[in-house]
Parts: structure tokens; sequence; C-alpha cells
């Protein structure tokens, strides 16, 4: 099964990122297989599934990966959760999953292919808030997405 997941992400990483739906899929894929390979892995790759899942749901309340930036930033500390937010973590965990499974690595080949799978990334980012359940529900939401020259987000603090 993981092999398959494996020839499917390797096919997808082949061609030139474009969609929003390629992004997701890459992610879909990538959940699985980290899911599939147990909790040794799973705890390897706690920071890469969070971004999976901030990907894939409605809504993402399961921030103990980044709880001490994210509670920061709910409460108006935009540079705690700038790290969350800039992603470092998403690409090294990234490159380091797609090196360890023999994929494909033209996604990083070139700056382009990054910045634009970045940008798409977080346009689908976009439409899930992440939520703290502190002392009240807040919802921290990215409002928008520019890409050039580099990435550049907007994010909104709701208090509900």
């Amino acid at each position: 099964m993981i092999e398959d997941l494996n020839d499917k992400l390797s096919k997808e990483l082949d061609k030139s990122i474009t969609e929003e739906s390629q992004v997701v899929y890459i992610l879909s894929c990538i959940r699985k297989i980290i899911e599939m390979e147990g909790k040794p892995k799973r705890n390897q790759n706690r920071k890469l599934k969070f971004y999976c899942d901030w990907a894939l749901h409605s809504r993402i309340d399961d921030i103990a990966v980044f709880e001490k930036e994210i509670v920061k930033m709910s409460r108006g500390d935009l540079n705690a959760g700038a790290e969350v937010m800039a992603s470092p973590h998403f690409l090294l965990e990234f490159q380091k999953f797609i090196v360890d499974h023999d994929l494909p690595q033209q996604i990083f080949t070139k700056s382009e292919n990054i910045d634009k799978f970045n940008y798409l990334l977080f346009n689908v980012y976009k439409d899930v808030p992440i939520v703290v359940k502190d002392i009240k529900e807040t919802h921290i939401k990215i409002t928008n997405v520019v890409s050039s020259p580099q990435l550049q987000i907007g994010v909104q603090i709701i208090n509900k």
C-alpha cells in the first residue's frame, strides 16, 4: 500500500505544480504514508503532519506541535507565529520526506517551483482556520496570500 502511494506521489511530483488540487493531493498522499509507517515515523514527521492536516481539514485545532507559538499568536503576538506561517519546518520535513522515500526532487531544483507550491498551499490554508481553545476560542485565519516578489501572508485573529 505504501509503495502504491509512493508511486502516485512520484507521478505527481514529476509534474509541474500549477493547481491547488495537486498540492492537496500531494499532502494527502504524504499524510497517508506517515500514518501507515507507524508511531516512530509519525513522531519524526509531526510538523509535516500538522501542515498536511491543515490542508486537509475544515479547521485545525490539534496545535500541540506548535502550541507555544500559536497561543502567543492568538494573543496578538504575530511574530511568535511567523515561524509557523513562514513554514521553514514544513519545507525541511517535506524535503527530508521526499529524499527518504526516493521521490522526485524537481520541486526543490528551482526556487520558483517551491515558491509556486507554497503560494498554492497557503491559498488552501486560507479556507482553514487554526482554532485555539484557550480561555476563549480564537481563530487564526489567513486572509490573503501574495507571491511576488516573495511570499507574503495576511493573518487575522478572531476572538469568538
